[in-house]
């Protein structure tokens, strides 16, 4: 009988402990999101294999190859400060970036994302419940809400 109240008492501490930032309001950014396009101008590039996902200060970038589902992803902290978001990536495809050859690396493999920077200043132009905006070199990224 013990076990199972020790058991219980486990189980409630994780849930209401879990997920929590700023004292609890996590706020629209927390969760994961799927870039439809990037505009240019008049230039629009659609795009439905990126992912993103937001929750307490770590950010995720993942690329999905539909036909083979391999995965490359992109890990790091984000910042919000006034109207914008801060990305720093730390981790490429499970590896830390430690090196120049590392950064070179994953700078090569996020141009299709016109990203050129490990730590890109985004510009929020829009962002609620179901839909963000991000401007970044004069490309704007919108996306949508999954979860």
């Amino acid at each position: 009988m013990k076990h199972i109240i020790y058991f219980i008492a486990i189980i409630l501490t994780m849930f209401s402990t879990a997920c929590m930032h700023n004292g609890g309001d996590i706020g629209h950014l927390y969760g994961q999101w799927r870039l439809e396009q990037i505009t240019t101008g008049t230039q629009v590039e659609e795009c439905d294999t990126v992912f993103l996902a937001f929750q307490s200060d770590i950010f995720q970038i993942r690329k999905v190859n539909y036909t083979s589902f391999e995965t490359i992803s992109y890990t790091g902290l984000y910042r919000r400060p006034d109207n914008n978001l801060m990305l720093n990536i730390y981790n490429y495809w499970g590896n830390d970036i430690d090196t120049k050859q590392d950064t070179v690396a994953t700078l090569v493999s996020l141009e299709h994302l016109y990203i050129d920077k490990l730590s890109p200043l985004f510009i929020v132009k829009n962002l609620d419940s179901d839909n963000m905006v991000l401007e970044y070199n004069n490309h704007c990224y919108h996306c949508v809400k999954l979860d």
